[in-house]
């Protein structure tokens, strides 16, 4: 037995080496692109995110976008939509009736073809979402090749859930494969575009999706987006996969502390959870993936957002601090049309909708064009960092979610208040080493407050180029020893301001007055640290990176320098939602 049992390790140890062994241990194998590691998505809703509905009106918006620090556009599906069984007016983007033209409603091939050329001349990449689980009702396939389609048990086509305006495609079918393979094929080779967000991806087999990832990287590197929570995409298939377990537990937990008021109003019956559920999970997923699997962070998206509810109704003052975590959490963030203006509207999907974003910028601006920098900057946020680089820190308390990250000479500090009541940040004697650490949003020195507001954020980060520079006013510092340094402490709160706006767009009632101490000092004696109203904020928004601006609860609004300065180095899940094509 002694002897088996060495020969049984040497084998598995063989395997291991030679990526034979089965199991998450094994790796994500799949070829990522380089250009996603510290790459920010944005999804752009044509139908509604610009005055004339279409992919003219959302060109437009690219130079905008590249301002803001959006790297990879992607533009919900573009195909012509069946008409049988067709639910509204216009139909759901997602019952395709030919897979290989573009909706007149959106414009022409010219028009696409155009837009990946101007996205790709600002550095912005393009990915269209495509739907290969189910067709719609008469797409040409319905008759030209009904072979191509899964049957029920009375050998009739159906589609998936209570998707009526869909017929679920066969996959057992070879011909089926070699189609959609071609299709995707198709839009890489005649528009240039750099890959695919794949909608409902497992619900079509993995073996398929390996199959096309192959033959679609002969012709150029792409980036693969599944609109799935299954592991085992993650291996050869897909560079990134959809957080729907994280968004879960944030519902969860603003569900809990008493500010979700979608699930309130539907009387939701959400689990019970606090902050410590993030590392939880997190945990739980080390061992059901693959190594280096990436997750696509959100606090929206189309979905969400005409289904569940905006980020302000589910979240309403929590809305920044989970925000924050979508992008400093590993992983990949993602912004929806209109989240960087604080949009609050849950948008038509049938229908055009009256209600457009206006993209003037405010407030909500100026923090995702800092956290986009940040991505873009630190390092230690990208894709390709280990899952270990993250290391939560243990604070005494379960609502207060506080972790590192590293990678070299770059560190990122996050702590983050998930409740709707005042926190003590306490470390006991182990605080965090914050020295060269400054603060993203005032660009002071490391400090932390002894007690945290409710769903106050503080994010520390190495010095990088474009960051927010110092106020000319420093604030007052304490400090407390922790072992053979200080700590500074402070009781400044950067995003006082911004709560308060998410919390009226939330259409709640305000348990507490979010205020900072040192805000409102400082308010009395300098305007570099004025909390400004959305109004004034036009002004202050879009001065050069080397002068203070009046900000937001401490806010320095002056913009990041994402454009002029290089990036830096660039070369068991939940259900997934079925509600697209459900009537509201």
């Amino acid at each position: 037995m002694k002897y088996l049992g060495i020969i049984l390790f040497a084998v598995a140890a063989f395997a291991t080496a030679n990526g034979l062994a089965k199991g998450p241990e094994n790796g994500a194998r799949s070829p990522k692109p380089q250009w996603m590691k510290n790459a920010v998505i944005y999804e752009a809703n044509l139908r509604q995110g610009t005055k004339t509905r279409d992919l003219k009106g959302m060109q437009l918006e690219i130079p905008r976008l590249k301002d803001l620090g959006v790297d990879i556009i992607w533009l919900m599906p573009i195909h012509p939509i069946s008409e049988k069984n067709r639910k509204g007016t216009l139909g759901s983007y997602y019952a395709v009736k030919d897979y290989k033209a573009v909706n007149p409603e959106f414009g022409t091939m010219e028009d696409l073809k155009e837009f990946v050329r101007t996205a790709h001349t600002h550095g912005i990449k393009v990915i269209l979402d495509e739907v290969c689980n189910h067709t719609g009702c008469d797409n040409a396939w319905v008759t030209e090749h009904p072979e191509y389609y899964a049957r029920n048990e009375k050998g009739e086509m159906f589609g998936p859930f209570d998707w009526t305006d869909t017929y679920k495609l066969d996959y057992s079918n070879p011909a089926t494969r070699a189609a959609m393979i071609d299709v995707l094929k198709f839009w890489i080779r005649e528009a240039d575009i750099d890959g695919y967000r794949c909608d409902v991806a497992g619900e079509v087999p993995t073996d398929f999706w390996e199959e096309a990832r192959t033959q679609l990287q002969a012709i150029k590197p792409v980036f693969m987006l599944a609109e799935s929570s299954t592991p085992s995409l993650m291996r050869k298939a897909f560079d990134a996969d959809y957080a729907w377990p994280m968004k879960d537990v944030f519902n969860a937990i603003a569900a809990t502390k008493g500010v979700n008021k979608y699930a309130e109003e539907k009387k939701l019956n959400l689990p019970q959870m606090t902050a410590a559920d993030i590392p939880a999970l997190i945990k739980r997923q080390k061992t059901e993936y693959p190594r280096g699997s990436v997750h696509m962070n959100m606090i929206t998206n189309h979905d969400l957002n005409s289904w569940e509810g905006t980020e302000f109704e589910r979240f309403g003052p929590a809305t920044a601090a989970f925000a924050v975590l979508s992008y400093t959490l590993p992983g990949m963030p993602m912004i929806y049309t209109g989240q960087e203006v604080g949009f609050d509207h849950a948008l038509a999907f049938f229908e055009h909708d009256s209600i457009q974003p206006d993209y003037t910028e405010n407030e909500f601006t100026a923090f995702y064009r800092i956290m986009n920098a940040l991505k873009h900057h630190n390092t230690a946020l990208g894709t390709d960092e280990r899952i270990e680089n993250t290391n939560f820190i243990s604070t005494y308390d379960p609502d207060v979610l506080t972790f590192t990250r590293q990678n070299g000479k770059d560190k990122i500090f996050v702590t983050v208040n998930l409740s709707n009541t005042v926190s003590p940040l306490s470390f006991g004697r182990r605080e965090p080493y914050l020295v060269g650490l400054r603060d993203i949003f005032s660009g002071e020195e490391a400090a932390l407050p002894k007690m945290l507001q409710p769903w106050q954020y503080i994010i520390l980060s190495t010095p990088y180029d474009g960051m927010t520079p110092p106020p000319a006013i420093s604030t007052e510092h304490t400090t407390s020893l922790s072992g053979s340094y200080r700590v500074k402490a402070t009781t400044r709160d950067s995003g006082a301001r911004l709560r308060e706006l998410a919390h009226a767009r939330s259409g709640h009632t305000p348990a507490y007055k979010a205020t900072s101490e040192t805000a409102a000092a400082a308010a009395a004696t300098s305007d570099a640290y004025s909390v400004s109203s959305t109004n004034d904020v036009e002004a202050s928004v879009g001065t050069s990176a080397g002068k203070s601006t009046a900000g937001f609860g401490g806010f320095n609004l002056a913009k990041p320098d994402t454009i002029r300065k290089p990036v830096k180095n660039i070369r068991k899940a939940s259900a997934e939602p079925k509600f697209r094509h459900v009537s509201k």
